[in-house]
């Protein structure tokens, strides 16, 4: 009965696939879950490229101060990467953590870490924003996305963006270029 479903699952991958054409390659594959999840989402930038953007959401963790104050953190990782259409090899790719520390009251605040990346025949830029209001911080991310020509200059090729928000009662939103 397993290998019937999967039989089935796998003709059904294939058929879809063959139906949508080679320049239509896109997936979708969501966690639902009130606390904490994964969401991964595809979308082809040309006929040679697709874009992965994967965000991770970690549950809300509570803190208890000295001063009997409790507050609250989220942790979001959003990771982006290009990879060749025909292979899915990765071609560059970043990854963005954003902590959002809150009160559930008139609180928050936005903080990020970014690790380094190194240059290859593609380059993958982010430039990160913390954009801080009384009551919502919001995140910001435009990439750009650079191909090293025949010089050894990289030339621009494209740019994309995401933005997550958290309000101080600890709400998430999400605003990303994969979505349309």
């Amino acid at each position: 009965m397993k290998f019937k479903k999967m039989f089935f699952c796998v003709v059904s991958l294939i058929f879809s696939i063959i139906i949508s054409g080679p320049n239509s390659m896109i997936a979708n594959a969501v966690k639902p879950s009130k606390e904490e999840g994964i969401s991964c989402r595809s979308k082809p930038v040309n006929d040679n490229i697709v874009c992965f953007e994967t965000i991770d959401y970690s549950p809300e963790k509570s803190i208890k101060h000295t001063s009997g104050k409790i507050t609250y953190r989220k942790k979001i990782i959003v990771k982006r990467e290009y990879k060749k259409t025909d292979s899915l090899e990765v071609l560059a790719d970043c990854t963005v953590v954003f902590t959002f520390k809150y009160d559930k009251k008139s609180y928050v605040k936005c903080e990020f870490t970014m690790p380094g990346k190194n240059k290859g025949e593609y380059y993958l830029k982010p430039l990160v924003e913390i954009l801080p209001e009384k009551t919502i911080s919001t995140g910001s991310i435009k990439y750009n996305l650079y191909q090293k020509n025949i010089l050894g200059v990289y030339d621009y090729i494209l740019d994309a963006h995401i933005d997550i928000f958290c309000s101080s009662i600890g709400d998430l939103g999400i605003n990303s270029s994969m979505f349309y």
